[in-house]
């Protein structure tokens, strides 16, 4: 009982010293950060420039890596959807030995499972894309030339009046007339087994 009451005061002398420890490396951050955003980038040293510019190119890259797996993933998607209806041609030229109503439900009812979830995926990259430049217009705006943002205002300027379909939306175009596709196909069968 005795070293007790010698350790727990200890103890609590030693969690107050990691907790001013914390405080002071946050606070150092906050000071940096504020640093950061209150300084444009012609007022950095040359290694805060080279830092700030590795870090650009380091989420850029993250961005491009981000668009590749979206595009493996609709790759990915269209292929299931591609195979599932290849299973109902093949299954649908057996003949009677298999009950087709049967087998055209299920594959209407995964397929429409899938579309769902792609959808669903196609939205989910969508937001992360946007955040993405979101944080990389941000970036720029401590950089010497802003690449992103004269991309955009290119692309508004050479599409003013004209109508622009979004990459997503022909994402999701092509997911939703696949699923619609699984729709009919389930319907049929339905109507088929009664």
């Amino acid at each position: 009982m005795g070293v007790l009451c010698y350790l727990l005061p200890l103890n609590t002398h030693v969690m107050r010293l990691e907790l001013s420890v914390k405080a002071r490396y946050v606070m150092e951050f906050e000071q940096s950060l504020t640093h950061i955003l209150n300084n444009k980038y012609e007022t950095y040293e040359t290694d805060s420039k080279n830092l700030l510019l590795d870090q650009y190119k380091m989420y850029v890259e993250m961005h491009d890596r981000i668009s590749a797996r979206r595009s493996q993933m609709n790759s990915f998607f269209i292929s299931l959807s591609s195979g599932l209806l290849a299973i109902f041609s093949i299954v649908g030229n057996q003949g009677q030995s298999v009950k087709l109503p049967v087998v055209s439900l299920v594959v209407g009812f995964l397929g429409s499972v899938l579309c769902i979830l792609w959808h669903f995926n196609i939205d989910a990259y969508r937001k992360l894309v946007e955040r993405k430049i979101k944080v990389i217009l941000e970036m720029e705006e401590y950089l010497p030339f802003y690449c992103y943002t004269r991309e955009g205002a290119l692309r508004k300027q050479a599409m003013s009046g004209k109508m622009y379909l979004r990459p997503t939306s022909l994402e999701k175009l092509v997911s939703s007339v696949f699923g619609l596709v699984y729709f009919v196909l389930a319907v049929c069968s339905l109507l088929n087994l009664k």
